[in-house]
């Protein structure tokens, strides 16, 4: 009887210390579980901050390669506004000077056309027609000189106009085409005309204009003109920065990941979460 006794003494006494360990054993899982969880936090709160250092200093560095070339692109925007031909912007207003041809002749004649933009031909000229000549197959043929007008004037040429013989290719110096026209009869006047001098005079009156709307054609020109500028101004601090100022930016990127080195969150959650299932099996 004693030893029964005994012996369930014994058996109580083991399953206490079985049931004291197992609860020394949960608590100390428990408190690394805690430290676990709690390790965890302050990683990604760490990470949080981390990145967003690496993200500041990533951005700076970032502005630093790229600064000089957006400069020069915003200069070159504000040449081509200043200009009057803002990239990308279809909606420019232009200023249209108002284009006025004189031409007169040496027989007092003499008329206006005024436009507002450019003559689609605005070369100063004068134009030499010498009398017309009967020709032996019955018809009449004249030839037409027009020389480039260099620095004379109107006053210049009025005066020129008045001289009765007067040698164009030493004044204006070889012409630059000579035309022959021909006619199978003449009326009266044209019988009685004799030569004539005739000049064209194209001016730009900047007092006088108008605006308009930019075309969608003027504004892709426009466009493409600023484009090709561009990259080739930007060929400028290119130079400078690979001769003058070398920039590594990809050494600047892998340093600042360096320096703000990121905690293995993975690693720390598959840690806790062994944990908790070993403390769950032995909470069943």
């Amino acid at each position: 009887m004693n030893n029964l006794k005994n012996a369930n003494d014994s058996l109580g006494n083991l399953m206490e210390q079985h049931r004291l360990k197992k609860e020394k054993l949960l608590l100390q899982m428990q408190k690394e579980i805690q430290q676990l969880e709690l390790a965890l936090n302050r990683a990604k709160l760490n990470n949080l901050s981390k990145r967003l250092l690496r993200q500041l200093n990533i951005s700076f560095s970032t502005a630093q390669l790229v600064a000089p070339y957006i400069l020069t692109a915003g200069i070159i925007a504000g040449a081509f506004s200043f200009l009057g031909n803002t990239p990308f912007y279809p909606k420019d207003k232009r200023k249209v000077y108002s284009s006025v041809m004189t031409e007169f002749d040496n027989l007092g004649n003499i008329r206006h056309e005024q436009q507002y933009g450019y003559f689609d031909y605005s070369l100063d000229t004068v134009r030499s027609y010498s009398k017309w000549e009967l020709q032996a197959n019955g018809s009449y043929a004249r030839t037409i000189k027009t020389y480039k007008i260099t620095t004379q004037t109107y006053e210049d040429l009025l005066v020129l106009f008045a001289q009765d013989d007067v040698s164009l290719e030493e004044i204006f110096g070889e012409s630059e085409t000579s035309i022959k026209e021909t006619k199978p009869y003449l009326n009266e006047t044209e019988m009685e005309e004799g030569a004539i001098l005739q000049a064209n005079l194209y001016r730009i009156n900047e007092e006088d204009y108008i605006f308009r709307n930019e075309t969608i054609g003027e504004n892709i020109l426009a466009s493409l003109g600023y484009i090709v500028v561009t990259f080739c101004a930007e060929r400028i601090p290119a130079y400078f920065r690979r001769k003058s100022f070398p920039f590594n930016y990809e050494g600047r990127i892998r340093a600042i990941k360096v320096t703000y080195p990121l905690t293995d969150l993975e690693s720390l959650q598959m840690k806790l979460a062994i944990k908790k299932e070993n403390y769950k099996r032995l909470t069943r």
